[in-house]
């Protein structure tokens, strides 16, 4: 029964965390948007490692809960969409001004 009660509990929290991820999915996107192009600011090109090392460790402060719950391989993969984002940004930006 003790089991059983356990089982629930960690059901019920992971459910919590993965809505709780979907409902915050939005605004990470945005975050990460923002957080590359400073990174890509202060780094410079050619430090690919370094940055994405430096999102990381911004993205554990900003996001707590989350990262516990986010395998580093899949935050890998956000941060690409969102340097492909910037790019598509920089990009149109420079389109414009030519």
């Amino acid at each position: 029964m003790e089991i059983l009660i356990i089982c629930l509990i960690l059901l019920l929290f992971a459910l919590l965390v993965f809505f709780a991820v979907r409902s915050e999915k939005s605004l990470i996107r945005s975050w990460l948007l923002l957080a590359v192009t400073e990174a890509e600011r202060q780094l410079g090109s050619g430090t690919g490692k370094a940055k994405l090392r430096k999102v990381y460790l911004w993205f554990n402060e900003r996001f707590p809960v989350v990262s516990f719950f986010v395998a580093f391989e899949t935050f890998s993969k956000w941060v690409d969409a969102a340097l492909e984002v910037m790019e598509q940004i920089l990009a149109s930006r420079e389109g414009n001004d030519g």
